[in-house]
Parts: structure tokens; sequence; C-alpha cells
């Protein structure tokens, strides 16, 4: 009896290995979808469960995969995992024992927390055709479990900065007045419409000095040198036009990356100041 022993926590060892293994593939992942999906598929690998499903927190909740089970029986697996259960579950972040089906013996239905950043954002609901889930089959869960939060809450987070990101692109392009971005080197990176109307299609990849002819003041540079926007400058483009600036410092973790230059033609206003002065 005492020679087995080594062997079956060799064997617990080795299972557990095999899984942190497993977790690290987590980090290649790159859609909600294939998180959930994946981790039933080396859940399934490990403990052999009968159904299973994945829910990503939100509202609505959205079902990331499932297995073993139709539409109705998600429901019904989903709704065993109440808000209460949920809540428990964001407080005391471990695996949770949820209530057999009824009718059905001999069976354990587990709930996997899937957390980012302290935050709860999915678990997988498993179900296994075993009365009780053994120590080394916990760890598991949990290693797994570990490495499908962390993938998904970066997935998520990285799908959060590029919705923001496009919404940012569009406010900028859909701007009626001319507006450029110049980076750290002067040089113009990106302009809406209005902009390259106006100053020409060529100004990207530019220096903004090719653009403008400041008079006597420079508030691009003085915008990247100190950090500080500058209002209602005055500059003369190229083709003659004079221009309105309002410069402002374009961070990123408390460092300057660039400035966002708005301007708006003032050339009526300057004549319509030269014929007041002459009468």
């Amino acid at each position: 009896m005492s020679d087995s022993l080594p062997a079956r926590r060799d064997d617990a060892y080795a299972r557990l290995n095999e899984a942190t293994i497993f977790a690290e593939a987590f980090n290649q992942l790159i859609a909600p979808e294939d998180t959930g999906a994946f981790f039933l598929n080396v859940a399934h690998h490990f403990l052999n469960f009968r159904t299973a499903l994945v829910l990503s927190l939100g509202s609505p909740a959205v079902t990331l995969a499932r297995r073993g089970i139709d539409s109705a029986e998600e429901q019904a697996m989903a709704g065993s995992m109440t808000a209460e259960h949920i809540e428990e579950m964001r407080h005391k972040v471990r695996l949770k024992v949820l209530p057999a089906p009824a009718g059905v013996e001999n069976s354990i239905r587990i709930a996997v927390p899937f957390v980012y950043g302290g935050d709860l954002v999915a678990f997988a609901v498993l179900q296994y055709d075993r009365p009780t889930l053994g120590d080394d089959d916990s760890d598991i869960l949990r290693v797994l479990g570990r490495a499908a939060g962390s993938a998904l809450g970066r997935i998520i987070q990285a799908q959060k900065i590029e919705a923001e990101r496009d919404y940012a692109e569009a406010i900028f392009h859909s701007m009626v007045s001319p507006i450029i971005n110049v980076d750290t080197r002067g040089v113009i990176v990106k302009a809406n419409e209005a902009a390259l109307q106006t100053l020409g299609a060529d100004i990207i990849g530019r220096p903004y000095g090719e653009s403008f002819g400041f008079m006597s003041f420079d508030p691009v540079g003085e915008c990247l040198r100190s950090g500080i926007a500058q209002h209602r400058v005055d500059a003369a483009s190229r083709n003659g036009v004079l221009w309105g600036l309002t410069v402002s410092p374009l961070t990123v973790a408390r460092k300057t990356i660039g400035v966002i230059a708005g301007f708006r033609d003032l050339s009526s206003l300057d004549s319509l100041r030269k014929q007041e002065t002459a009468a």
C-alpha cells in the first residue's frame, strides 16, 4: 500500500505540471471565444467532464463556448450560476460547487472563476459524472482558470483600447475645421480631410514648418518643448492664408508624444481690420 502512494503523488505532480504548460499557451490567443473554447478543450483533456459552458460577464452575459449541451440546456446551466453565486465568486476567488441538476445522481457541477486584475471577467460551469472532485483536479482547474482569466482580460482590454482609438479617429476625421497631428520630430503624421484640402494632400510626412510661416512665435515648437497648450497664435500658410492656431499637447502616461493643432481662416477678419484702420 505504501509503495503505491508516491506513484499517485508523482502522477498528480506530472498532471499539474502539464496543466501549467498548457496554461502558457493561453498567451497566444487573440479572441474571447478562442479563450473559452481552449479552456474547455484543455479541461476536458484532464478531467473528462460531461457538459460545460463558459460565460463572460457583461450586460448581457455572452456565451464564449459550450460543450455537450444545446441552447435550452445552456440556459439551464447558466441559470444555475445565480447572482448570489457570482457575487460570492467576486469576493472569494475560488472554485464554487453548484447544486447538481434535479434527478441527476453521482454528479457534481463546478464553477471556475476567470479573473483579471482582481476583477471577475468570466466563469466556466463544468458538470462531471462523479460525486466529488479530487484535490489535484481542483488544482488543475485553478491553474487553467487563472490562465484563461489573464488571457481573456488582456484580450478585452486590447479590444477596449482599439475601440477607443477607432472612436478618436472617427472624431478626428469628422471635424469640419482643419486639424493636424505633429510628432516630437516636428513632422505631420496625421491630418483630417479639411486639413488636407486646405494645406495640400502632400503634407503627411513633412515638417510642419513647410506648411506654415510663423510670424514671430512658433506655437507648435513651444508646445512640444513645454507641454503647455498655445492658444490663438496667428500664422501664414504657404499659400498666403492667415490662420489662427490652437495647439495642444498629446500625452501618454504624462509624456508628450506630439501635438494636435487646430486652425481657422482669419484672412477675411484681417482684411476687415485693415479696412477699418484705413477708414
